[in-house]
């Protein structure tokens, strides 16, 4: 997108964080690149960030900073304010981290629509607006498989994992005449 801006929010909390954004901000400028990565910590430092940088309104929001539910919630409402109307929001590490039930809440309160994306190595989630639903957002689906799909690729794992009992079970089923041992 050659008329976006991208500005990272980082606590910075130790010196790995600091020399990773100075790095970071070094190859952007080396590039060309309109990206920045700016010290602060969220909820507090937002705001402030948001105004230097002049990235009001906001599109696109990808929320990956401390794991917990109550800190997932303190990030969004943080951005909210100052996010478009049809601005989607990309939440890191949702499964693996067991923020779920934050993000169901942010849904429910906000009247956003949460996607899951199982498909995702983390499992992350989108929010979004369903009455300004972006027409880009059919490129996730791969992400998001149905329930019975993904029912059918946890039996396949199980039955990966566990060959040799499902190799008993389907032997078993035979003998009984079901057929296919389910």
């Amino acid at each position: 997108n050659p008329l976006g801006k991208v500005v990272a929010i980082d606590a910075g909390s130790d010196s790995n964080a600091r020399h990773g954004i100075d790095f970071t901000n070094r190859i952007a400028a080396d590039e060309g690149l309109p990206a920045r990565v700016v010290e602060g910590r969220s909820p507090a430092e937002v705001p402030r960030v948001l105004h230097e940088t002049a990235m009001i309104p906001i599109d696109f929001a990808f929320i990956d900073g401390t794991h917990s539910n109550a800190q997932v919630m303190l990030d969004f409402e943080a951005i909210r304010p100052f996010a478009a109307g049809d601005c989607v929001y990309l939440f890191h590490d949702v499964a693996t981290c067991g923020l779920l039930a934050g993000i169901e809440r942010i849904a429910a309160e906000s009247g956003l629509i949460a996607q899951h994306l199982p498909g995702t190595t983390s499992g992350m989630a989108l929010l979004y607006d369903p009455e300004m639903r972006p027409p880009g957002l059919d490129e996730i689906a791969p992400f998001a498989p149905a329930p019975a799909t993904l029912g059918l690729i946890a039996a396949e794992a199980w039955n990966r994992r566990h060959r040799h009992i499902a190799r008993w079970r389907r032997s078993v089923g035979k003998r009984l005449g079901r057929g296919n041992g389910t």
